[in-house]
């Protein structure tokens, strides 16, 4: 299997309005941040070399399993809750309907959302206020590591048992690192629920996506 290598990014470097640098990733130093960073957003082009993370990943993904591509815009309505922000959209359906589709949409302020599966949307970043305060290589980190969990078959989505209105994932890769999410699914348009009902894996664990011969 061909690999995946990470496009070279910029390494910009910022400053707060005293001058000082911000060293994104530490920039409290372990302290908590001041009340007004939870609601001020600034230098927010420092996350948009993720687009290029995202562009590499799905050329890597096309050029190396057996997928159906689209580029298109109009594909981000895979979102469960779409940005107004965005600039561009791919699609990938792996041709084994047992191993989950990705789609991935780029934003001109917000960075890289993925959608994994049917009812899963993970953001990078979560969050884009300055308390957040999130790394441009560690966020390429935890998006590579994303998709490469979900082709290598380390993905699951559930519905939890009634009356729990709740969808729960699980992404874990074959060194055992995990991670885990809940999202309500009651606002969501009752036709996606009960098509994802129907679609999902019975053991709620989606396969591998095929390789290329």
């Amino acid at each position: 299997m061909s690999d995946y290598r990470r496009p070279t990014l910029p390494l910009l470097t910022y400053h707060d309005e005293k001058g000082a640098l911000i060293e994104y990733g530490a920039r409290w130093k372990g302290d908590s941040p001041p009340e007004e960073a939870y609601s001020r957003t600034s230098n927010l082009e420092r996350v948009l070399p993720l687009h290029s993370v995202a562009q590499s990943l799905c050329e890597w993904l096309e050029a190396t399993f057996e997928v159906a591509v689209e580029h298109d815009p109009a594909v981000a309505v895979d979102l469960l809750h779409a940005p107004a922000d965005i600039v561009g959209a791919m699609r990938l359906i792996p041709n084994d309907a047992s191993a989950a589709p990705l789609t991935f949409v780029m934003t001109s302020l917000t960075g890289v959302y993925v959608h994994a599966g049917l009812l899963q949307d993970f953001r990078f970043p979560v969050c884009v206020c300055d308390a957040c305060d999130e790394d441009v290589l560690g966020l390429a980190d935890e998006l590579e590591w994303t998709v490469r969990t979900v082709v290598a078959g380390g993905y699951s989505e559930w519905f939890e048992a009634s009356p729990s209105p709740w969808i729960a994932s699980k992404r874990e890769d074959s060194a055992g690192r995990m991670r885990g999410s809940r999202s309500r699914f009651h606002d969501l348009p009752i036709e996606r629920v009960t098509n994802a009902r129907a679609r999902l894996p019975h053991s709620g664990r989606w396969v591998a996506w095929p390789e290329k011969s």
